[in-house]
Formats: structure tokens, C-alpha cells, sequence
């Protein structure tokens, strides 16, 4: 799918209800920054929002960093993005207790109060063998058990989804 410029898109419905019952629906974007992957997870949640099942859902782009020194930064930097961007969502930017915990437990933890956590996978890398890739995707899908209902994006397609919102 990846080679042929698809974008993906993995929806893992969960049967755990939230914690707290909200007015609105939460839609949990978990952002990286690494990949491409940030525009195609914007792209799904607007669609969301503005269907009518979802109408009047609350965004909060969330990621994570090492300290407790990166959260303003970060926090101001994704703010600046969504106002240029004209996106109407929360910055959440969470600190990873990297040694105590790994990454997954920490997303999972965080968006326990979500409808849809929306979060990217990695292309396959130059060279990798189809069966590393595989081993790739069945453990991302061990570490995701549990979650709330659960969207997984891949973007393949070299398309800028950020000029959708400029």
C-alpha cells in the first residue's frame, strides 16, 4: 500500500467505555513529529467534526516530550501551528517517563478520557524485508491492545494535507 502511494488508514474499534462520560465526543491526536503522518491525522479529524455523529467534537493534539523544561515550547509550538493552520484544537503535551514506562503505556494512559485516538505507524523502511515490517506491525498492535477505539494512520500519498487547513 505504502509503495504505491496509498495512504492507510486502521480503525481498531474498542468495547472499553470512557471513564467520564463528556457532552461532546474527544478525538485524541497523538503527534509525533517525525513522519508525515500529522497532516493525514488533522485531515481525519476535520472530516470527523464535521460529520454528524461527530459535530461539535473536541480535538487535543497531543505528543510527548522528555522533561518538564520542553512542555511550554513544545505547547506554544503545536499553538502556533493550529492558529496558522486555523485548526480549533487543545495542545497537550505529555511528560514520558521514559525509563519507567514504554511509550504505548503513556499514550494509552492519556487518551483513557478519548472517543478516537488517532495515532500514525512508520513506512517501511529503505530495504526492509516485508517480514520485518510484519513484525513490526503485529507488535504495534500487541503494544495498542487495550486502547480506546483506535485509528492508525499510515501516509504514503505526497500530497502537503497541511494546505487543506491554510
Amino acid at each position: 500500500i505504502y509503495k504505491s502511494q496509498r495512504n492507510l488508514v486502521i480503525i481498531r474499534e474498542s468495547k472499553i467505555s470512557k471513564p467520564v462520560e463528556t457532552p461532546h465526543k474527544q478525538i485524541s491526536c497523538w503527534w509525533g513529529g517525525k513522519r508525515n503522518n500529522g497532516g493525514l491525522m488533522l485531515a481525519l479529524a476535520y472530516m470527523l467534526q464535521t460529520s454528524p455523529e461527530w459535530r461539535g467534537a473536541k480535538l487535543s493534539i497531543k505528543t510527548i516530550v522528555k522533561d518538564e523544561e520542553e512542555q511550554e515550547p513544545t505547547r506554544k509550538e503545536i499553538g502556533e501551528f493550529l492558529k496558522e493552520a486555523r485548526v480549533i484544537a487543545d495542545a497537550d503535551v505529555v511528560v514520558h517517563p521514559y525509563k519507567l514506562s514504554p511509550i504505548p503505556t503513556t499514550i494509552k494512559e492519556a487518551s483513557m478520557d478519548a472517543d478516537l485516538t488517532i495515532i500514525g505507524m512508520k513506512p517501511p523502511d529503505e530495504g526492509e524485508s516485508d517480514e520485518d515490517y510484519a513484525t513490526y506491525y503485529k507488535k504495534l498492535m500487541q503494544q495498542t491492545e487495550g486502547f480506546p477505539s483506535l485509528a492508525i494512520l499510515l501516509a504514503a500519498e505526497n500530497i502537503k494535507f497541511q494546505d487543506i487547513f491554510a
